[in-house]
């Protein structure tokens, strides 16, 4: 998530040099249930330290607040300070790779100065790196419109299959450029996969979000949304039913969205590499 913006003619306050977990990284659980929380800063009045549900699109990716607190200067110096927060209960092994948290770190003076998702889990869970398997997880569990044999991607890549063009808005080029989407780490979702938020308008503008479902046993749809507004929809019907087989190549439904031109009248989405 980007940082906050300045106000016009005042300094800012502090400026945070590292923040530990990173975007993306793993945190591991520790046996009283907490993680550990590192922050350095040139200078630091007042900071407090949240740990949020990651909740994908077409959300803002925020979820319910789970846990929070001031952080606290460490006897090392000036500039260094540790908390420890509870994440709140996650799978024994969540997806290798797949964020299931967001860390907020809030000035008391400024608001949100940085946050982004990460992975919280528990000792011995797999990190993500590459390997036979390692972008994979048994759908037995997870959906009833899978298999039970047949694992499905932890990660997807999204690709139009011919341009989109610019319309009313010209920001295509992120519409155009293989997109990448991460399995839901919410219950509710059990059978999607979700993109980063994509800006397509102005700037304040809602962003967009690719999503990948299985609506039920035979059907697959892939919808560009921003906000509640449909801007695409593309659909794929599969013979068997339960069938998780990748690649996908899904048809348009409609003509999509005027504000921009030549949708292709196909996707593919392939596991991620």
């Amino acid at each position: 998530m980007a940082k906050s913006p300045q106000r016009p003619g005042r300094p800012r306050p502090f400026a945070i040099t590292n923040i530990t977990p990173g975007e993306g990284a793993t945190a591991t659980i520790q046996s009283d249930g907490t993680i550990l929380i590192t922050i350095s800063a040139d200078s630091l009045l007042s900071i407090n330290v949240t740990i949020l549900a990651y909740s994908p699109p077409p959300g803002s990716g925020l979820g319910a607040s789970i846990s929070s607190g001031p952080a606290s200067e460490t006897p090392t110096g000036s500039g260094n300070y540790t908390i420890r927060l509870n994440p709140g209960t996650v799978n024994p092994d969540p997806a290798a790779g797949v964020n299931n948290r967001v860390l907020q770190v809030i000035d008391s003076s400024d608001g949100i100065i940085n946050g982004y998702p990460f992975r919280a889990a528990h000792g011995g869970s797999g990190s993500g790196s590459s390997g036979s398997g390692s972008n994979k997880f048994s759908a037995a569990a997870r959906s009833p419109y899978f298999r039970k044999d047949q694992p499905v991607p932890v990660a997807v890549t999204l690709k139009v299959d011919s341009p989109v063009t610019a319309g009313s808005s010209n920001k295509i080029d992120a519409l155009n450029k293989p997109t990448r989407l991460l399995h839901s780490q919410d219950a509710s979702h059990p059978a999607s996969w979700f993109s980063q938020p994509i800006q397509l308008g102005d700037k304040g503008s809602p962003a967009a979000h690719w999503a990948l479902e299985k609506a039920d046993d035979k059907t697959w749809l892939a919808v560009l949304r921003q906000a509640d507004k449909v801007i695409v929809t593309y659909r794929l019907k599969t013979k068997d039913a339960k069938d998780g087989t990748f690649p996908l190549h899904l048809k348009r439904k409609g003509d999509g969205g005027k504000q921009f031109k030549d949708w292709p009248k196909t996707i593919t989405v392939s596991p991620a590499t």
